[in-house]
């Protein structure tokens, strides 16, 4: 009777595999994620997903620090609790991704995702084309008239 109390269950046995430490993007997205999803918008997970990738690579490193030294922590605690842990990827079947007309934002949720989600990367938009639009108008001050050169003007002169 003992014995039969002490075997593992099939489900027991995934609940022994040891995950792997979080890098800094799956520290910082997983604070974000809980952020976007607190404010009450309904997007799909994979939407999401695309918006924190977006969002972690127009990052400075400087911003990402805080992140990356947490990673760090939560590896060197890893290791600790798990020494000889060595990281084995399971390969899984692969599954067809079948898109429905639900889970697709609406126009009017992808502009206002962008706009609450990426400020900073707007604000560099227009910053850069700003920019742009100046350098051509200067551009355009600066170049002299162009005189026409065609063989016959050599001869006159």
């Amino acid at each position: 009777m003992l014995t039969e109390t002490l075997k593992k269950s099939p489900t027991d046995s995934t609940n022994q595999r040891i995950k792997r430490p979080m890098n800094a993007f799956m520290v910082w997205s997983q604070m974000r994620r809980q952020e976007i999803s607190s404010t009450g918008g309904k997007f799909h997970n994979s939407d999401i997903s695309k918006m924190l990738g977006a969002e972690w690579r127009q990052m400075a490193e400087e911003e990402k620090l805080p992140y990356v030294q947490k990673a760090r922590d939560l590896r060197e605690e890893h290791f600790k609790e798990h020494p000889d842990y060595v990281y084995r990827p399971r390969r899984r079947k692969r599954i067809q991704k079948i898109v429905t007309e639900n889970r697709l934002p609406s126009e009017e949720q992808q502009i206002e995702s962008v706009n609450r989600f990426f400020p900073h990367f707007l604000m560099s938009q227009l910053i850069y084309q700003n920019l742009i639009s100046q350098m051509q108008n200067q551009n355009a001050q600066n170049v002299p008239p162009q005189e026409s050169h065609s063989p016959t003007d050599t001869l006159k002169h």
